[in-house]
């Protein structure tokens, strides 16, 4: 049965690849290092197996709403009506929201969505009433750390992990050569994490309207 990578186990190959397993200084250096790695691949890494469903409630009278722990980007926000029908809000900026309405006393059924700053939503028009809604977003995966042994990444693409964090630890010693061949490995793990997004991936440029 195959063993799945946790931060103690990739901790422990990270120093045995770099050959440092009794160097304190670069001991020291790993958290920051995995942490490093995890933000290089969130930037590149997006498949439909990390997306999140979110479901929260929007409150009357007021266009702020918070977005999730971890949340890095929106795919759609649809309300639950009164009805029972759905609506998904078109995304614009909070600039265009605050143009289209101006009073945000002024209340009436949303028709847009901003990001109003990093942990929040701004929603046009205010809500008159309270509505259930559901986000679809892109997480940012929860961070390795003692505490938290294991996340999506170190159970679906170790090797990805791996090789990001090999990246991270030869340039922090300055082994360009060493890094470079990482780099490589790198590429080729989210080339395949890409075809696999390709089979399984749908279109979803119509939802924004």
């Amino acid at each position: 049965m195959a063993v799945s990578m946790t931060y103690e186990s990739l901790v422990s190959d990270i120093k045995a690849y770099a050959q440092r397993t009794d160097d304190e200084e670069f001991d020291a250096q790993i958290p920051r290092l995995i942490m490093l790695a995890e933000e290089a691949i969130a930037a590149k890494f997006k498949t439909l197996n990390v997306l999140q469903v979110a479901e929260s409630t929007l409150t009357a009278n007021n266009p702020v709403v918070a977005k999730p722990a971890y949340w890095r980007n929106t795919i759609s926000v649809t309300l639950k009506l009164s009805n029972g029908r759905f609506k998904t809000l078109r995304p614009r900026s909070i600039e265009f929201c605050r143009a289209y309405a101006p009073d945000p006393t002024a209340a009436a059924e949303p028709i847009y969505y901003a990001d109003y700053n990093y942990k929040n939503f701004y929603i046009a028009p205010t809500p008159p009433q309270n509505y259930e809604f559901e986000l679809l977003y892109l997480p940012r995966v929860s961070p390795l750390s003692e505490e938290n042994q294991v996340n999506y990444i170190t159970e679906t693409a170790p090797q990805l992990l791996l090789a990001a964090c090999m990246v991270e630890a030869n340039l922090w010693l300055k082994n360009s050569d060493k890094a470079g061949e990482w780099s490589q490995r790198m590429d080729t793990a989210l080339g395949s994490l890409d075809a696999e997004n390709r089979i399984r991936s749908t279109d979803r440029t119509e939802i924004a309207g």
